[in-house]
């Protein structure tokens, strides 16, 4: 299932391989958020993050609307010992003039490759690969073949590939990474095919080929993020680009932004060290293999992390519900029936007023719709060792994700816990370009796949998590 898509029944109460890697060294976002970083200013805001008075109760002050960028992993696929290679591709601004220094910079995310860079998505139950990096890297698929994926939009049909083997290697969160050393993760993987071109322009360019690495790669593994590298993003959206000189300035030097945090891959064996607040995970199968629509062998699939008895509290009204973490997801979503408990909607679904603000949100079929979004007083969440952690005036936006699945039919998940509530986040995507920017609450994030746990860093030197 692709990201924002992973369902679970809807409740309103609380009741709810090991692979071969070796060592590697650090290397370099599906709601699909497109926007310009250039030409704008931006008012850089630090959030106050500190812990509550009693000393059990960890305060995040400040979120905004939607994490600015996605984590990504480079990718390398192999046909027995032969690994792929693409040729190149033509760059999306070529022919354009006045950006000769960006056409250099992206002449190496278009020339001849052995790899590509995929968003690292724990809301994909499957592996899922673009029209464009199967055509370019001969990616074979299974002749009649159709797995019916249920994404934002609905349900779409997909090809399956044959097996091949896949490794992967790690990210600097920089816009222009190379790839360094991979390890291999699956001998045989078999992957969802996307049978359609990108339908919007503006992703298209800003984003590229959409291609995902989800749970069947990212449930064996420890995987660390890192966000400091967005930081740079906020230093750069507050410089004054109100001349054409300093635009240019700007694109001269995309090399330098980071655009996601960085990534690191750690064996199943792994310990974090400077773990302050661990947050179990529980793992449920959104998959729907007996769609009867289904024709022809499966891809691979695996389980989603779900946030047990999460609390949102907007006045005197509650609701506590389970929600998918989702990494692929850079805002967080609520249900319709979560809104209507917590007063922002009617009983039709309409806001009771206009929205505090609204975002484009789509998936892998590229399709994009905007959708209302409002600010919740508190979200919590219980921690290990008698920690609660809270979130203060959380953005979030509302949509009902709704699927077929083999356990439970058609369900509807509560809530999408998105990475504005990890990552650097920001404000004003609504209107096409940031207005706000806030630093990432934690300074590590560790999603923990072989023990089900999420585990988080407090990040100032002058704070101790109690």
């Amino acid at each position: 299932m692709e990201r924002h898509a992973q369902m679970q029944p809807s409740s309103g109460n609380a009741n709810r391989s090991r692979c071969r890697w070796p060592k590697l060294r650090r290397r370099y976002p599906i709601a699909i958020l497109a926007w310009s970083f250039a030409w704008v200013t931006v008012a850089a805001e630090t959030g106050a993050v500190g812990p509550a008075a009693d000393q059990r109760t960890l305060i995040v002050e400040q979120t905004l609307e939607a994490a600015p960028g996605y984590p990504r992993v480079h990718v390398q696929l192999s046909d027995g010992n032969r690994i792929l290679q693409a040729a190149p591709q033509a760059s999306p601004l070529e022919g354009l003039q006045g950006l000769d220094e960006l056409q250099k910079l992206l002449a190496g995310a278009t020339g001849p490759s052995d790899s590509f860079m995929a968003f690292l998505d724990t809301g994909a139950t499957a592996h899922v690969l673009s029209v464009a990096t199967a055509r370019r890297f001969g990616v074979q698929v299974e002749p009649g073949a159709v797995y019916f994926e249920t994404g934002l939009h609905g349900p779409t049909p997909m090809g399956v590939s044959r097996p091949y083997g896949l490794a992967l290697g790690e990210a600097s969160g920089q816009l222009m990474d190379e790839p360094g050393r991979f390890g291999t993760l699956q001998q045989q993987a078999v992957f969802l095919l996307n049978q359609r071109d990108m339908v919007n322009p503006l992703i298209q360019m800003t984003l590229g080929s959409i291609d995902v690495i989800g749970m069947p790669a990212i449930r064996g593994l420890v995987i660390e993020f890192d966000p400091s590298p967005m930081e740079g993003l906020g230093r750069l959206l507050g410089l004054d680009t109100g001349s054409a000189e300093d635009a240019l300035e700007i694109l001269t030097k995309l090399d330098e932004l980071g655009v996601g945090p960085a990534v690191r891959l750690h064996p199943p064996d792994h310990v974090p060290a400077g773990v302050d607040i661990e947050i179990p995970l529980t793992f449920v199968d959104f998959a729907y293999r007996k769609n009867p629509d289904n024709r022809g062998p499966t891809p691979d699939l695996a389980a989603n992390p779900m946030l047990s008895q999460v609390r949102t509290v907007h006045g005197d009204l509650m609701f506590q519900g389970d929600w998918l973490l989702d990494t692929g997801a850079p805002v967080s979503i609520i249900s319709t029936r979560q809104a209507k408990a917590l007063g922002l909607v009617d009983e039709q679904g309409r806001p009771f007023g206009p929205p505090q603000f609204t975002l484009p949100m789509g998936g892998v079929g590229g399709q994009v719709a905007q959708v209302p979004g409002f600010r919740v007083d508190r979200l919590s969440i219980a921690a290990g060792d008698n920690l609660t952690l809270e979130y203060r005036s959380v953005h979030v936006v509302v949509h009902d994700v709704m699927a077929m699945t083999d356990q439970h039919g058609q369900v509807t998940l509560d809530g999408v816990w998105g990475t504005n509530l990890l990552f650097p986040s920001v404000s004003g995507l609504g209107l096409g370009l940031p207005s706000r920017f806030a630093p990432a609450p934690f300074g590590r994030i560790w999603l923990d796949g072989p023990r089900g746990r999420l585990l988080l860093q407090w990040p100032r030197a002058d704070t101790t998590a109690p």
